[in-house]
């Protein structure tokens, strides 16, 4: 899910499939950067849905 860093990093994460990430296993990068995850691509939400 989306991570408002201007709040702080939290201590977890929950990603559109379901994993949680604990803060200190993953990396924070600047700019969108690899590739997501199958099932994260098919979660996200959509730009413009139910317009």
């Amino acid at each position: 899910m989306p991570v408002d860093i201007d709040a702080g990093i939290p201590e977890t994460v929950l990603t559109y499939c379901g994993v949680e990430i604990v803060r200190g296993t993953a990396e924070v990068l600047e700019a969108y950067a690899g590739m997501p995850c199958e099932l994260c691509l098919l979660r996200q939400p959509r730009s413009g849905a139910g317009m």
